[in-house]
């Protein structure tokens, strides 16, 4: 942030979990009021870092590599965290571990939203997880739900139906949903990108920034939101040394 403000320059944070094209169309149904309130959420993001890996990516603990888990929910909410309370789970083999590094194979995290009884867990792996590379997120409301577990499948959108009398509990009924790229957010000459990597997030990133700088105003993840989203991780590995505190 001192930086940004010393120079004067526009900074944004290239997050691309928040441009992913799952995260613009749960942000659409939440706008619409499809969703209804919400009442959970949650964010996983599992990678592997066996092999050929730089040490001062083995060394990390895995909450430090947080946003792209966490950054789908925030960027849909538009919310900030306030509390959170994570645990490490399981222990590093000696082989892996790097000295005076993280030694938790695994930590998950109950992030509490500020301003709000909303809260969010939050689940990253860097080893000993027989899990596929993923990064995704669900949604639940009290109307309708988006769940999206692995990374290369279609998530669910589920619906609850009315209440009926008779019956013991609400039926919902579940539709496999195929999500859309979206170039029709993009220029015309960039267009043709929106179908790369990262769920087709990188054109749209480099559209916002250029557009701020041309606009003369502060990007849609300027510093103080690139804060607000990389705290909360730095927060959860402290919790977890402390046993969840």
């Amino acid at each position: 942030i001192e930086a940004q403000q010393a120079s004067g320059k526009n900074y944004m944070m290239m997050e691309t979990g928040a441009y992913l094209r799952e995260t613009f169309y749960v942000q659409e149904l939440y706008a619409r009021g499809e969703l209804g309130t919400l009442t959970f959420l949650r964010g996983t993001y599992y990678q592997d870092l066996e092999g050929d890996y730089p040490t001062y990516w083995r060394a990390q603990p895995p909450m430090h590599y947080l946003t792209h888990a966490l950054a789908p929910l925030l960027a849909i909410t538009q919310g900030r965290i306030a509390k959170v309370s994570c645990m490490g789970s399981g222990r590093l083999r000696s082989d892996i571990q790097q000295p005076g590094g993280n030694t938790f194979p695994l930590q998950s995290g109950l992030f509490q939203f500020a301003e709000s009884e909303l809260v969010a867990e939050v689940t990253r792996s860097w080893f000993q997880v027989a899990h596929p590379n993923t990064e995704a997120f669900s949604v639940y409301g009290d109307k309708r739900s988006f769940e999206w577990l692995l990374e290369h499948e279609k998530p669910l959108l589920f619906t609850l139906e009315p209440v009926q009398p008779s019956r013991r509990g609400r039926t919902v009924t579940t539709e496999q949903v195929t999500v859309p790229y979206r170039p029709d957010l993009l220029p015309e000459a960039i267009a043709q990108f929106a179908t790369g990597g990262h769920g087709g997030s990188h054109p749209h990133l480099a559209h916002e920034f250029v557009r701020s700088i041309v606009e003369g105003r502060a990007p849609a993840i300027d510093a103080y939101r690139a804060a607000e989203w990389t705290a909360p991780g730095i927060c959860a590995n402290e919790s977890s040394l402390r046993g969840g505190e």
